[in-house]
């Protein structure tokens, strides 16, 4: 007689989580005391106001904006007021000089605090057509004339955007002129 064996199934092994660890919990640093941080803000704000008028405008804003980022909620409207003129002047300042884009980024943050005086956003709009047209400058002429084309006729003193134009349609003609583009360079001309 023949005996046959079946293995018995073997038993399936269970797996045993990892155990989890727990972080510890790192105290809260105490809350601070109201009045004290009341009083901190108020000498931070009048050693800011103190020392302001002895530093140049763009020293200025950066204090004015770090003062705000320290005490959001404290004297807030008074420091936003501040830096909205700061913001104002010096932006219009150097749309009108040689830092065109700087002065448009400085009108933008006045922009949000408040609304900007209309003469000061027609100056705005032909600072952007500025920056528009001389992006174009030795890449694409026919664009570059085309914002300095109403740059002139309406603000031609503006960064002498009636040069810009003359040497615009003298390139322009002139790429015309190398392309056998008789017809073209002749308008330009």
């Amino acid at each position: 007689k023949a005996i046959l064996l079946t293995p018995s199934p073997s038993p399936t092994p269970t797996q045993t989580p990892p155990p989890t660890v727990m972080p510890s919990l790192t105290p809260l640093p105490p809350t601070p005391d109201p009045a004290q941080f009341e009083a901190t803000q108020r000498e931070a704000w009048d050693k800011l106001q103190t020392d302001l008028p002895s530093l140049e405008i763009e020293e200025q804003i950066q204090q004015l904006e770090v003062f705000r980022a320290q005490y959001p909620s404290f004297n807030n409207r008074e420091s936003g007021q501040q830096l909205y003129d700061l913001y104002l002047s010096r932006g219009v300042d150097l749309i009108r000089g040689n830092a065109v884009e700087r002065g448009l980024l400085l009108l933008g943050k006045a922009e949000q605090l408040g609304d900007l005086p209309e003469d000061v956003q027609g100056e705005i709009f032909i600072a952007e057509q500025y920056i528009a047209g001389i992006s174009y400058f030795d890449v694409n002429w026919d664009l570059y004339v085309s914002y300095f084309q109403p740059l002139c006729q309406v603000a031609p003193l503006y960064q002498d955007s009636c040069g810009k134009l003359a040497e615009g349609l003298a390139s322009a003609a002139t790429d015309a002129y190398l392309a056998s583009d008789w017809c073209r360079a002749a308008t330009y001309y």
